[in-house]
């Protein structure tokens, strides 16, 4: 009975998200557009009514047992206001919960996520940067809104973990730190068990309710001193294998 009730309040909040999600940009996104002329100003409080919205479906995530979440280290998110923020991504609902502790966060999202009729009104609205050109572009322009305070969240897998493990790392976000020299914050994701992964459907779920914990990890800076000697392929690639060290430590204590 309980497995049947975590099915059908699991249904509603991925009903809720679509739902939520239209319904913004046919209302709350035009008036946001209409009223703001600096555009800056305008993706700001289109990210904070996302931001509010995903606090929302979270809430609702935890009263209907689905999850329960956990944060080490939140306060160096919060007292962070220009870093790279690089985090696994084993679970759909990662997104939610990172998001829902940043105000007006900045995202690198899949170019699918625009085609989506669901989520395109949000992702085109909150100005999020769009995966799908050239990767050289695509860093030049987190280069440029990491000129400011802004936090950049990057799943560096690309797309949700394999089970149990994580998928190759890309250099992305360590690019996109050594140009704009800003740190990098890994935030070690673990749900056990895990819910709405990428192998599984939406309806085939644990038994028990998922406990998500994130652990932040300190910031790792790019290069300084002599290690800006290094090429950007060798520096990218030690510090992505630093992340990479970080992430198996803090899931499997260093078990691969």
């Amino acid at each position: 009975m309980y497995l049947i009730w975590r099915v059908i309040m699991t249904g509603v909040c991925i009903l809720l998200f679509g739902l939520g999600s239209v319904l913004s940009s046919l209302t709350v996104f035009p008036v946001i557009r209409l009223c703001t002329r600096d555009p800056a100003l305008r993706r700001r409080r289109a990210r904070l009514w996302l931001r509010a919205c995903l606090r929302a479906l979270l809430t609702l995530i935890e009263w209907f047992w689905l999850a329960k979440i956990t944060v080490t280290g939140k306060e160096i998110l919060e007292n962070t206001d220009r870093a790279i923020i690089v985090a696994n991504h084993p679970t759909l609902i990662d997104v939610v919960i990172l998001f829902s502790l940043l105000p007006a966060a900045d995202c690198i999202v899949k170019a699918s996520m625009w085609r989506n009729p669901f989520t395109r009104g949000s992702v085109e609205a909150s100005g999020y940067i769009r995966n799908d050109g050239a990767a050289a572009a695509v860093v030049e322009t987190c280069v440029q809104r990491l000129s400011g305070p802004c936090r950049l969240v990057v799943f560096p897998e690309g797309t949700r973990s394999p089970p149990g493990k994580l998928a190759p790392l890309s250099r992305s976000a360590a690019r996109i730190a050594l140009r704009s020299q800003a740190p990098l914050i890994p935030v070690a994701i673990h749900a056990y068990p895990p819910m709405l992964t990428n192998t599984t459907r939406w309806y085939k779920l644990p038994s028990t309710r998922s406990i998500y914990h994130l652990r932040v990890g300190e910031p790792l800076w790019p290069r300084g001193g002599d290690e800006s000697l290094k090429p950007e392929a060798t520096a990218s690639r030690e510090l992505t294998a630093a992340l990479r060290m970080h992430f198996e430590e803090s899931l499997f204590n260093g078990r691969v």
